[in-house]
């Protein structure tokens, strides 16, 4: 069984993308770091799927703060959590379902 890295978040202070999310050089091809740490230690990325952070910051790279969903996923996640949102909801709700933003 494998033990709990922590519950904070370990930030990435290698170079960033504008949009504030971790990168490396991995075998000779430029990587986003969070994918790399997902699949050294949780295993490979399902196809068609990306890594959401749990955490909600994109240059943490704690694996226990990653999880695989595809973007309808990555959606949701960030309504819950900004519920301020909420309007955006009320606007699109699950008729978006397949196409969001």
């Amino acid at each position: 069984m494998r033990r709990p890295l922590s519950d904070e978040c370990i930030l990435w202070t290698g170079k960033h993308t504008p949009q504030d999310y971790g990168y490396a050089s991995v075998d000779g091809e430029c990587k986003l770091i969070h994918r790399v740490m997902y699949e050294v230690f949780i295993g490979p990325i399902p196809e068609g799927m990306l890594v959401r952070h749990t955490c909600d910051v994109r240059n943490c790279v704690n694996p226990e703060h990653l999880a695989a969903g595809d973007y309808y996923d990555n959606w949701r996640d960030h309504m819950e959590r900004h519920p301020c949102m909420e309007w955006f909801r009320e606007t699109y709700g699950e008729a978006h379902k397949g196409n969001a933003p």
